[in-house]
């Protein structure tokens, strides 16, 4: 099972953004960033400790 690298966190209409999202390569991290540019959304990105994995 791949390990999560990041978690993402995309900020809408709501005052704390939304549930955040498990990311599991710099390729889909890349994806995420880029369209929500294009669409004019904030997100923001954490990197996942052991903790988290």
């Amino acid at each position: 099972m791949p390990q999560v690298k990041y978690f993402v966190r995309v900020y809408d209409d709501r005052p704390f953004g939304g549930t955040p999202h498990a990311v599991y390569s710099d390729a889909d991290l890349a994806a995420l960033k880029r369209a929500a540019a294009e669409a004019g959304v904030r997100i923001s990105v954490r990197k996942a400790t052991e903790e988290d994995r």
